[in-house]
């Protein structure tokens, strides 16, 4: 798609998904297409379904569960993230409630080996695969929805078990209700020059708090790109409906949001 701001055309190639699908049940397995590539998402876990406008994730699990009895959650490719130079992550979604420290999103990878079934520190949610026991992020890029409460947020990022940066927010919501929800990474902005980057959080077109960190998105190993499960195996499955996905490789402005 191309968008136009005051001094230039910014085109991207775009990943999108859109979880519209007609109402039914989602069982694990079921595909997402992706609309510009071939790069499906994949729903992993139980009892999602289908709403005719969304694709509900239930919680009522932790992410330490068993892949066949894990609470449903949206898995999609590795390398969405460490591919691109500049992004933009795009989520529509309804918080429907507030487990505690429930992700809208959380990409990277575990310290963990993983499940042995993929890249390290991924685990694949391939069925029949036992629960993970207790895992940590080494890597990671996460939104929560959730810290204790809907009404209070958690941004970070972390990179090789490094110290998490993070920003805190109490943005007031209200279950049911949908937000936009999207970041953006501009290489080379920020505190550490061409050394890093600048992450940038934003909520209805709103600019909520920024993450300067010393590092590129290529450094980046994205290999649990997860819609509603952390990587903490301890905290909790999300309850959202999400309604679209949409990844561009150029970083967009407030304005162009």
């Amino acid at each position: 798609r191309c968008l136009s701001d005051w001094s230039s055309d910014v085109c991207s190639s775009d990943l999108h998904w859109s979880f519209t699908n007609a109402p039914g049940f989602a069982p694990a397995g079921t595909t997402i297409p992706d609309q510009i590539s071939a790069a499906p998402a994949v729903v992993r876990g139980t009892n999602a379904v289908f709403t005719g406008s969304a694709l509900r994730i239930p919680g009522g699990t932790s992410g330490n569960t068993a892949a066949n009895s894990i609470a449903a959650y949206i898995d999609l490719p590795n390398g969405i993230i460490s591919t691109r130079t500049n992004i933009t992550i795009e989520i529509w979604a309804t918080p429907l409630a507030g487990p505690t420290n429930a992700r809208i999103f959380d990409f990277g990878r575990t310290v963990q080996a993983g499940d042995g079934l993929g890249a390290a520190g991924e685990y694949t949610g391939a069925p029949g695969t036992p629960a993970p026991g207790v895992t940590q992020a080494s890597d990671n890029i996460m939104l929560t929805d959730a810290i204790t409460d809907l009404n209070e947020q958690r941004f970070q990022a972390q990179l090789n078990g490094g110290t998490a940066i993070t920003e805190d927010a109490s943005l007031t919501t209200t279950a049911g209700v949908q937000h936009h929800y999207a970041i953006t990474f501009t290489d080379g902005a920020g505190s550490f020059g061409a050394a890093g980057g600048r992450w940038q959080w934003y909520r209805d077109g709103d600019p909520v708090a920024f993450l300067d960190v010393n590092f590129h998105l290529v450094d980046i190993e994205d290999v649990n790109n997860w819609l509603g499960r952390p990587q903490l195996s301890s905290d909790l499955m999300a309850n959202n409906d999400y309604a679209e996905m949409r990844i561009s490789n150029v970083a967009l402005t407030r304005n162009q949001l």
